[in-house]
């Protein structure tokens, strides 16, 4: 016997069990499994259609920024300015030499301002600051005794090479003084000597 003859059958059988409330109750069945039916589709519509529009947009976006010529005039300022403020990092050959500059400035820096008992630290080992650049910390510790302080930080402020005021203490009983600095520096590169 073939499917259709099967189901010739089964309808048959069902015509004469089914009562006029059974076949209500099933019309009933069968419009609300294609109400579901039918929201479910629409909900699954909706979502496609909100996710191609975002994709649109998304596409609209990536064509508007690649024609947009003035990426790469940014990109190229963008490297002119982390050229210009890697000019002014410390440079040389090892971290050794790095400190070494740092000290002699500093402790040149100490001596022009006249300020008393001063001790001039370099951290010997630097933090990195990323895959190319580094970050030594230093400290003069003194007395400022008559504001030699002020002379100390604009000495070092004038200098080309970048040193970071990020600590001071000071106790007016004694005139106590302790400067924290951090210098960016670019190890295992020579830039010229700092003056």
């Amino acid at each position: 016997m073939n499917a259709s003859a099967r189901i010739a059958r089964l309808r048959g059988q069902l015509a004469e069990q089914a009562t006029p409330r059974a076949l209500v109750g099933l019309a009933v069945l069968g419009a609300c499994l294609a109400f579901v039916a039918i929201t479910s589709l629409a909900d699954a519509v909706a979502a496609e259609r909100a996710q191609a529009e975002e994709l649109q947009r998304e596409l609209d976006l990536r064509r508007a920024t690649a024609a947009d010529a003035t990426w790469a005039e940014r990109a190229e300022q963008s490297e002119r300015a982390r050229d210009a403020l890697e000019a002014r990092f410390w440079s040389g050959a090892t971290a050794g030499i790095v400190a070494a500059q740092i000290q002699t400035v500093l402790e040149q820096a100490v001596s022009d301002s006249d300020m008393p008992r001063t001790r001039v630290l370099v951290q010997a080992e630097p933090r990195m600051l990323n895959p190319r650049a580094s970050l030594f910390e230093a400290e003069i510790r003194g007395f400022d005794e008559d504001g030699q302080f002020l002379a100390l930080m604009r000495s070092l402020g004038e200098h080309e090479r970048m040193l970071a005021p990020v600590g001071f203490e000071w106790r007016r009983s004694n005139g106590a003084t302790t400067i924290r600095f951090e210098a960016p520096a670019l190890i295992g590169e020579t830039q010229g000597a700092p003056s």
